[in-house]
């Protein structure tokens, strides 16, 4: 089972897909990889990850303002983008390029779709200071990709390691909105994340 897993694994690197969120986050098409995780071979996104729906939908209000740090594929962001409505705001941020540009695709298909917060795409890691870093990207899925000295033992080692520029989250505020939620997920940098966020804690996100 392992072997055949690892096989999957491999042979799945930049295979794209086109999934339908659930109906309750407005059916719109995102694209997703089981180079992220082999878990978006199903077609049913409900399935994949239910906690991150959940958050979604008890969290997000019609009009919020999100951020979702370490979107991945964007389920989260996106599902989000429904429930805040075309009065909302979605910023989706990942420091993995390749990762990014199947977010840039998913954001302009769901901007064609009535209903949907607009979607802005930042490809950049989030730390506690404007520097370059090294992104190693997975062995597995690039859904455990992390900072160099970052990440754990899901990763299974790095298949390569890029260097990416990163920012803060208050440099974000520059070029972004102020957030009323914040989904932080950086395999292990999420501490580094926070303490380059003061001026956006002031405004009191939920997180």
């Amino acid at each position: 089972m392992f072997y055949l897993r690892r096989l999957a694994e491999r042979a799945s690197r930049q295979f794209t897909i086109r999934r339908r969120l659930p109906s309750e986050f407005g059916g719109g098409q995102i694209i997703v990889s089981p180079d992220a995780a082999l878990s978006y071979l199903r077609p049913n996104l409900a399935s994949v990850d239910p906690g991150l729906l959940s958050a979604a939908r008890f969290l997000v209000k019609p009009g919020m303002r999100v951020w979702d740090i370490g979107a991945n594929v964007g389920l989260f962001g996106c599902a989000a983008a429904w429930k805040a409505g075309a009065s909302g705001r979605v910023l989706l941020v990942d420091a993995d390029p390749w990762l990014a540009s199947l977010l840039q695709r998913s954001a302009q298909s769901l901007d064609n779709r009535t209903g949907y917060a607009p979607i802005e795409v930042a490809i950049c890691a989030v730390t506690d200071q404007p520097r370059p870093v090294r992104l190693k990207v997975a062995e597995r899925g690039r859904a455990s990709n992390a900072l160099d000295g970052l990440g754990h033992t899901q990763m299974d080692g790095t298949r390569e390691t890029v260097i990416v520029g990163s920012i803060t989250l208050d440099a974000l505020l520059e070029a972004s909105f102020v957030p009323d939620l914040i989904k932080i997920d950086v395999e292990g940098a999420e501490m580094l994340a926070l303490r380059g966020a003061s001026r956006v804690l002031k405004a009191k996100p939920i997180i």
